[in-house]
């Protein structure tokens, strides 16, 4: 039977929805007792960790090591490490799988770095056998690589935080809560722009998830914070363990999903099990999860006087909010699991690892 290698950087510090979804799929694979090798920091020399080219050395070496019989799966976005070790591996009569969570070259402003990135994505994506997509809608982000031969299986994500009946109501809203890495392609600009609008509804906005002070995308939010007079208004609370971050779903009133891009939108999952109304960006992704004025409402992406007109809707009209929740509440009865995520991962990657096929029953999904 061949050997599956899992290839991932870093699973110390789980901060993205893409290093979640690998980290449990990982753990779903483990369980069915796979012949595999997982590459993270924990089984990689210090040395090999802290630096790109030595990294790469060292999964090159295994590589030739192993020369035949392995299937590799990783996230795509490893692909400026593992061109070359997976090039090699390739050349040695192997196979590789992608998780294809985000498009990278599109968030590149300077032209070089944005070609180079596209190139190197287009080859990693080309010479795969196997890729798998977190939803339909983001398979058109994908389209630009022409995969459309290729073998692409979508698998939806679970959420990572669940509201077990833990669902509040608050008559008043006075809490927004965002979710999510403080960078462009999270829009969190965006909501700063429509908060200066609505400071007669005396708002306060929680910001969760990972953010860089020194950035230069931060000190543009922080500047707009300032010149809005909302320094009181926002509080940046960087990245929560579960329990913390369930406390901020509890006591929010209304999620905003401000994003640019995105492949699926987890954080719009959470959200709903706990029965938040939503506010979110009508990007393809989130109009496949949220239905318009039933469990949330969609703003035209990239306008902050769009969504500040959305936030004051739901803001100023409580019927629509509670009918929202109820929505909402019915909803993560539906929700999936990562036992989910992991036994769709694992059919899909057994054709290559010669392995018998088994009998799934197929999950729901939102």
């Amino acid at each position: 039977m061949n050997k599956l290698i899992v290839i991932h950087r870093n699973f110390k510090n789980l901060s993205t929805g893409g290093h979640y979804y690998l980290a449990n799929t990982i753990q779903y694979l483990k369980r069915e007792k796979l012949n595999m090798d997982v590459f993270n920091c924990d089984t990689v020399p210090i040395k090999a960790r802290n630096n790109r080219f030595l990294f790469v050395v060292y999964i090159l070496k295994h590589f030739l090591r192993n020369r035949k019989g392995i299937f590799s799966f990783t996230n795509h976005n490893l692909y400026f490490y593992l061109l070359i070790p997976l090039f090699f591996s390739r050349l040695m009569g192997n196979k590789y799988g992608c998780g294809c969570h985000l498009t990278q070259y599109n968030l590149r402003k300077n032209f070089f770095m944005r070609w180079l990135e596209f190139l190197c994505e287009y080859l990693i994506l080309q010479g795969a056998s196997l890729l798998i997509i977190p939803s339909k809608a983001a398979i058109q982000q994908f389209k630009v690589f022409h995969i459309e031969r290729k073998k692409i299986v979508v698998v939806n994500p679970a959420p990572n935080v669940v509201g077990q009946n833990e669902v509040l109501f608050h008559r008043q809203v006075s809490k927004i809560l965002f979710t999510g890495h403080v960078e462009w392609r999270k829009g969190l600009d965006i909501l700063i722009k429509a908060m200066g609008r609505l400071k007669d509804l005396d708002l306060h906005l929680d910001v969760a998830g990972l953010y860089n002070r020194n950035s230069s995308y931060f000190r543009n939010i922080q500047k707009t914070i300032n010149e809005s007079q909302l320094t009181d208004h926002v509080s940046f609370h960087g990245c929560l363990s579960p329990n913390e971050l369930s406390n901020l779903y509890k006591k929010a009133d209304l999620f905003v999903f401000p994003s640019r891009h995105e492949t699926f939108g987890m954080v719009l999952v959470e959200a709903i099990s706990f029965g938040l109304p939503v506010i979110a960006s009508s990007i393809p992704t989130t109009v496949g999860i949220i239905d318009n004025n039933t469990n949330g409402i969609l703003y035209d992406t990239e306008d902050s006087e769009s969504l500040a007109l959305a936030i004051r809707k739901l803001a100023c009209d409580t019927n629509l909010r509670y009918a929202i929740m109820k929505n909402n509440v019915r909803l993560s009865k539906k929700l999936r699991t990562w036992d989910d995520v992991g036994r769709e991962n694992y059919k899909a990657i057994l054709p290559f690892l010669d392995r018998p096929q088994k009998k799934f029953l197929n999950s729901e999904q939102l």
